[in-house]
């Protein structure tokens, strides 16, 4: 994960529905949320 990533769930952040969501939905719930920032930042500067 890097600045990009972060930036592009930013960009989604609070979207409900899985055409707006993208693939900041981390876990699959088709919203993005506190939920996808916890693994994005669990996960933040690995390869």
């Amino acid at each position: 994960m890097a600045m990009e990533d972060l930036v592009y769930l930013a960009g989604r952040w609070m979207a409900a529905t899985p055409e707006l969501a993208g693939t900041a939905d981390v876990n699959g719930d088709e919203r993005v949320d506190l939920a996808d920032f916890g693994i994005v930042a669990s996960n933040w500067m690995r390869e």
